[in-house]
């Protein structure tokens, strides 16, 4: 009898073990077209080859030297290709843009985004192209020219009396510099410049500046999507920056609607928005209607702050 047990108990974790392995055999199984790479562990796939004291880039560089220029990796769930060539990221990134413009699911960005209203992570559809035309114009009319020289002028003699408080001995120039960028950009979207101790400018650069800390940290549930349902304080924390940051752009859009008058010229990127929603409702085509939504006009005012801190 304890035979027979045992045996039937060693059957049940072979099957099972022999479950595993077949299931991983063919999840690590690449797509069609997909080029070759390192062979995926479990569950993780080729996430341990990037995490550690390895910079990223010289781990695909390794890669490369065994795979060539171009090879597949899993990350958790999903299959990515790098491309790993000066020459071969120019034709995918200018020769062939429309083949390779798109976003890959994410659980960060998709909740961060609103399920990818945000510019820079939404898929390249008509609308997308819609409101990228809307802050390229709001950048060309309120950000450049002699209105750019005129805020500069503003901007100075306020830098060179912080730096002078500064020059008593060795400092960071960055959150200098990133008060006179801040400033553009909120002279821009909101139409009034700040004061370098005003809070809401130092609420602005402190929940921002956390915000793109938070997705550069990377998160787990963006490749292995059940860990969304476990509990991360880490996300928690996160949460409460992205809020703080959107309570700030929602306060002066409010403002804006409240004093809104559409006979009056735009003088500022939300102006100008209120405007182009205005214009849509006219046509009381519900397509147009649905081109800009507020929850649109909060990204792309986000996408301009936060794009500051992306291309540092």
């Amino acid at each position: 009898m304890v035979y027979q047990t045992f045996i039937l108990g060693l059957s049940s974790w072979l099957v099972l073990l022999a479950v595993i392995i077949i299931t991983w055999v063919y999840n690590a199984r690449r797509p069609p077209g997909m080029p070759l790479g390192p062979f995926p562990y479990p569950i993780i796939g080729n996430m341990f080859a990037l995490i550690g004291d390895i910079p990223s880039h010289k781990a695909f560089k390794h890669m490369s030297e065994k795979y060539g220029n171009v090879f597949s990796i899993k990350l958790g769930s999903y299959w990515a290709v790098v491309v790993n060539n000066y020459e071969l990221v120019h034709e995918v990134l200018l020769s062939k843009p429309k083949d390779f413009s798109g976003r890959p699911l994410s659980f960060i960005n998709d909740w961060f985004t609103d399920g990818k209203q945000y510019i820079a992570m939404a898929q390249p559809t008509p609308i997308w192209k819609y409101h990228r035309m809307l802050a390229h114009s709001a950048i060309r009319q309120f950000a450049s020219g002699e209105y750019l020289e005129s805020l500069s002028e503003q901007t100075r003699p306020i830098l060179k009396k912080v730096m002078a408080k500064q020059l008593k001995g060795p400092f960071d120039p960055s959150d200098v510099i990133g008060f006179a960028v801040y400033n553009v950009i909120a002279s821009m979207c909101f139409g009034h410049r700040y004061d370098v101790d005003d809070p809401r400018l130092k609420q602005i650069v402190e929940t921002s500046t956390n915000v793109i800390k938070g997705f550069g940290n990377g998160w787990t549930a963006d490749f292995l999507p059940w860990f969304r349902f476990v509990p991360n304080p880490y996300f928690y924390k996160f949460k409460k920056y992205a809020n703080h940051f959107f309570s700030v752009i929602l306060k002066e859009v409010e403002s804006h609607v409240k004093n809104f008058d559409p006979d009056r010229p735009a003088k500022d990127l939300i102006e100008l928005l209120l405007k182009t929603q205005e214009e849509t409702e006219v046509e009381g085509n519900v397509d147009a209607k649905n081109r800009l939504t507020n929850l649109h006009l909060k990204h792309i005012i986000a996408d301009l702050f936060l794009g500051r801190l992306m291309c540092k």
